[in-house]
């Protein structure tokens, strides 16, 4: 059953992510152009964005197991195709400069996160479809 109290409490982490999102972005970005400047901002951004991400997505899938009526208005597949497009510029970048721009590796496991747990998600509505 969904209470007030637990979609307000969904919308706040809806929008936790939608903010360190586009930090993560921003500083991967600038970290990658500015060939390793933001290095500190970026290992902050690895630790914090898939903490974030993991609680909002483990309480939106709680929901979805609790209520029947459950209907996500957000698809993880955008963060998806955004963090896959971000990464596979990176690496052809990193390609064509001959190493002169490097992904870093928190970004390579800031995209690993982001995969698992959109996989993770995936299986979780499959097996809620199932039940």
């Amino acid at each position: 059953m969904k209470t007030k109290n637990n979609v307000t409490n969904l919308f706040f982490w809806k929008y936790m992510v939608n903010a360190w999102s586009f930090a993560a972005f921003m500083l991967f970005v600038l970290h990658f152009f500015s060939r390793g400047f933001f290095g500190v901002a970026d290992s902050f951004i690895a630790v914090i964005y898939p903490a974030v991400l993991t609680i909002y997505t483990g309480q939106k899938e709680f929901s979805r197991w609790r209520s029947k009526k459950f209907s996500s208005r957000f698809f993880g597949e955008f963060f998806v195709v955004a963090w896959t497009a971000v990464f596979i510029t990176f690496v052809f970048i990193s390609v064509i400069s001959r190493g002169q721009y490097q992904v870093s590796l928190e970004m390579v496991t800031t995209y690993l996160a982001v995969l698992s747990i959109y996989a993770v998600t995936l299986k979780s509505k499959e097996m809620r479809a199932q039940a």
